[in-house]
This record gives C-alpha cells, sequence and structure tokens, in this order.
C-alpha cells in the first residue's frame, strides 16, 4: 500500500477502489490499523493547528502580545486532546460500507484541559474541562441535537430549517444561529444558559414547551430550586474561551463548584462563613489548581491544603 493512497484517503479524495483497497489493508493487520490512525491524527492536527494559528494571527492585533503567546501555546496543547475528536470524526465518515455513517460522535474533556472543535455544520464549540458531549454527523428528525453534560460556549452556525438544539439534564435549548454559554453537570443542581447574540427557547424537557425565550445580554440559571432570568452584567465574562477562567462576583462556594468541576476535586470546607465571600477574577486553566487557591487566599480568611492522592482540597 503506497502513501499517496492513503493520504489521498485521509484527505477524503480516494476514489471508491483506492478506499476499499485501504480498508482492506488496514483491516489485514492490527499494526497497518495503527499505522492508518497515527497517520490520520497526524495530519488532522496538522490542519488543525493551522487554522486555529490563522484565526489568531488575524486576532493579533487587537489582543495583547502576551495574551497571545499563551494562546498559541495553549492551542499546542488542547490540540492533542482535539485530535481524538477528528479522528473518530474521519473514521466514522470513511468506513469502506458507510456502516457507522450515523454514529454519534462523543467527546470527553479531560480535567485541567479545554478542548475546541468545529461541528459538521460550521457550528464552533468551546467545551470545558470535565465536560461530555455526544452529537451526530448529520441532522436527525429536520434538527442539529446535541447532548451536553457539562459546560460550553457555542457559537452556532445559522440555519432555519435545521434549528440547534443542546439537551441537558434539566431543560433543552433551542437555537437557530447564536452565540451563548451553557453550564449544566448532571450530578450538580447549578444549570445556567447565558445568551450573547440571537435568541434561544428554553424547552422542558418533559411537557415539550417553552419555558423562556431569551432575548441578547440575559441568562437564565437555577436558583433554590427555581429557573429565573436576570440581565447579563459584563458579557465578555461569558466570552472566556482559550483556557480562561472568569469569575464575575461569584461567591466562593460557587468557585469551588466550578473547580470541582474543572479539576475533577472535591472540596471540604471546615468554615462554612467563608464561602459566602465573593470573587472576580480570571485564571488560565493551565496554571492549575493550587495556583489558583493561592491566589483567592491572598484576598480571604482561609487557608488550604492540596491533596493530589485523592484529589481532595481541605480548607479551613
Amino acid at each position: 500500500m503506497t502513501y499517496q493512497i492513503i493520504l489521498r484517503y485521509i484527505r477524503g479524495i480516494a476514489s471508491e477502489e483506492e478506499t476499499k483497497a485501504v480498508m482492506k489493508w488496514a483491516h489485514s493487520d492490527e499494526g497497518n490499523m495503527k499505522e492508518l490512525k497515527d497517520l490520520q491524527h497526524l495530519h488532522d492536527t496538522l490542519l488543525w493547528h493551522e487554522s486555529r494559528e490563522s484565526e489568531l494571527q488575524e486576532e493579533s492585533s487587537a489582543q495583547p502580545k502576551v495574551l497571545l503567546v499563551y494562546l498559541r501555546r495553549f492551542v499546542a496543547a488542547a490540540c492533542i486532546v482535539a485530535v481524538s475528536l477528528l479522528a473518530s470524526w474521519l473514521y466514522f465518515r470513511k468506513d469502506g460500507a458507510g456502516s457507522y455513517r450515523d454514529n454519534p460522535v462523543s467527546v470527553s474533556v479531560p480535567d485541567g484541559q479545554q478542548v475546541y472543535f468545529v461541528l459538521p455544520d460550521s457550528t464552533k464549540v468551546w467545551a470545558e474541562p470535565g465536560s461530555r458531549i455526544s452529537f451526530p454527523v448529520r441532522p436527525v428528525n429536520g434538527s442539529r441535537l446535541l447532548s451536553l453534560d457539562g459546560e460550553a460556549f457555542f457559537d452556532v452556525h445559522h440555519s432555519e430549517k435545521y434549528p440547534f438544539i443542546v439537551n441537558t439534564n434539566q431543560y433543552r435549548i433551542k437555537v437557530t444561529g447564536t452565540e451563548f454559554r451553557v453550564r449544566a453537570y448532571s450530578h450538580s443542581p447549578e444549570w445556567e444558559v447565558a445568551l450573547l447574540r440571537g435568541s434561544v427557547e428554553i424547552v422542558s424537557k418533559d411537557e415539550d414547551h417553552t419555558v423562556y425565550r431569551l432575548k441578547p445580554n440575559m441568562r437564565a440559571m437555577m436558583r433554590n430550586g427555581r429557573l429565573t432570568v436576570d440581565t447579563i452584567s459584563n458579557p465578555n465574562n461569558y466570552q472566556c474561551y482559550e483556557g480562561i477562567i472568569c469569575f464575575d462576583n461569584n461567591t466562593l462556594e460557587e468557585i469551588f463548584n466550578r473547580l470541582s468541576h474543572y479539576y475533577g476535586v472535591k472540596f471540604n470546607v471546615s468554615d462554612k462563613h467563608i464561602l459566602s465571600d465573593r470573587y472576580t477574577g480570571k485564571f488560565r486553566i493551565r496554571d492549575g489548581i493550587s495556583h489558583i487557591m493561592h491566589t483567592l487566599q491572598l484576598g480571604s480568611r482561609f487557608t488550604y491544603h492540596v491533596y493530589e492522592e485523592d484529589r481532595t482540597v481541605s480548607v479551613y
């Protein structure tokens, strides 16, 4: 099998005869299959890295140089995580018999990482640490349905014909083209959607009726078991991506909950009074939880210890 034919297959321009030949070669030996997947990973990594570098260069004139350097470093790290998604995507699409074409693609984001990817409909997604996302490679029953357990920022490609639906543990979010952030972890009572552009409908999962229609710069969130709607005071904090965590007048309890999701740790807090203290600021995910806790400690009245062995943080 020549590498020219394999490359044509990976790029999606191989003939039907060449595709069958590649699949026969790959399935004939485990080593061949591993080599094919490795080449797919390398090819997708280079394409993804080049596209993100191009976007960053276009935006560089409006951003500080220090931040741009950080973003480029983050792209190189996140690329390792994102490539598994892209390679799987290619695998589902290019099966010789086409039997995997409608299988959903699943993405699990590791603790302390963030994944950026583009859906088949050109919708952009920034998924936060600890999140799980699944989606089909093409619309199903007239909708672009995506399931989310976690937190993600969406820049949805507009389509009147195929509404984009985010399915979460408590509500469904229906849009046609918009920018919004969703926080919906299945193991947490917290639930929030913040709309920055366009419009969204929050739909009840049980009765299938619209609960709220949000306008730009509005958010809906669960408070004491009830869904409430208010205005976003600082929209920029909901546009935090590229490895940045944003807090805007959040209580320490809310911050600990976020960090628990992001880094896969459990907080043990002795003095509950400190949980009402509020903070505003931004952190880089890659700096780690110890750095964030040290910074928070400078403006509060607690001490802490991070136990790496059992993934717990004691605060006292």
